[in-house]
């Protein structure tokens, strides 16, 4: 018995389907264990925003959804001292 359960009609042979490789994923960024996320370390901070200053999300980072929420902390902190645009 086969397990497929469409087959074509003339030839009684499965249909292969196929699939779109995915897409490459990006590199996680891994930050030093001596550094911290605050809004002081702007260097820290350039590395995890794109070029308008958006925040990068969690699977361009890295980050564990606590690590994400500090560095969304620190990133607001700082933009609203004006230290980071």
């Amino acid at each position: 018995m086969v397990r497929y359960s469409i087959y074509l009609r003339e030839t009684n042979m499965p249909i292969k389907k196929s699939f779109k490789s995915k897409a490459p994923r990006a590199r996680k960024r891994v930050i030093p264990e001596s550094s911290e996320i605050t809004f002081k370390n702007l260097d820290v901070l350039k590395g995890f925003t794109d070029s308008s200053g958006k925040i990068l999300g969690r699977s361009a980072t890295g980050f564990d959804s606590k690590k994400q929420r500090l560095l969304q902390k620190a990133v607001k902190q700082a933009r609203s001292l004006g230290l980071f645009a």
